[in-house]
């Protein structure tokens, strides 16, 4: 399954070198990102983290550009245990629990955005389309233990390249002829659930803010 779309996605880019029109940049910034769907007894809090990549622009008229990203994403949440849901199990005794538990949990990403950008104004255009993800890794880092006593370790996992995909909507404005600033949300619609083995469902939800520069 991964194999046919990263083919697919390399052809797709491969076509666009070589038209006329195009420009090639950086871009960067920040992510606001949470997850949705149920993640047991934990209360997710959003995240805020990074992004960084390379961006290209291919002029299809003088109204509509499709601009795809490649960038390195690093998303996820801060989760808070909800002792009021963990505490309806009769079998789990409230003197063990950390009522302060917090964890943070990241999901890093290889992302392609694949957006068509509509030019309202000259400064200002509409963006939209869909995102690819492919997870590199997914850290968990707790910022006190779960139990009163538990100790605090670093867990890691390997992505897999997990396939990640959902829509993405936002605005750009252009600062002047390189430089551009982009406002985008991220929503998921494939399921992230990796390491639970009961049927959970959870989605990306990745607000994101970006400087573009176009070097060429």
């Amino acid at each position: 399954m991964k194999q046919p779309i990263l083919i697919l996605v390399t052809f797709f880019f491969l076509n666009f070198l070589t038209a006329q029109n195009s420009k090639f940049g950086v871009i960067g910034g920040f992510n606001y990102s949470d997850v949705r769907g149920d993640i047991g007894f934990i209360d997710s809090n959003y995240r805020l983290s990074f992004h960084i990549g390379g961006i290209a622009e291919f002029s299809i008229s003088e109204k509509l550009v499709f601009m795809p990203q490649i960038v390195y994403s690093s998303q996820g949440y801060i989760g808070k245990l909800d002792t009021s849901r963990l505490l309806s199990d009769q079998f789990i005794d409230p003197a063990v629990l950390d009522e302060d538990f917090k964890v943070s949990n990241r999901l890093n990403y290889l992302s392609i955005p694949l957006l068509l950008k509509i030019k309202l104004t000259e400064k200002f255009s509409l963006d939209g389309g869909v995102q690819l993800g492919f997870l590199l890794n997914e850290v968990s880092v707790p910022k006190s233990g779960f139990i009163s006593d538990s100790s605090l370790e670093t867990i890691r996992y390997n992505g897999d390249f997990k396939l990640d995909y959902g829509v993405k909507l936002g605005a750009s404005y252009n600062l002047n002829d390189k430089t551009f600033l982009q406002l985008g949300y991220y929503h998921g619609l494939s399921n992230i659930t990796r390491q639970i083995p009961f049927d959970i469902k959870r989605n990306n939800s990745v607000f994101n803010l970006s400087v573009g520069y176009l070097l060429f």
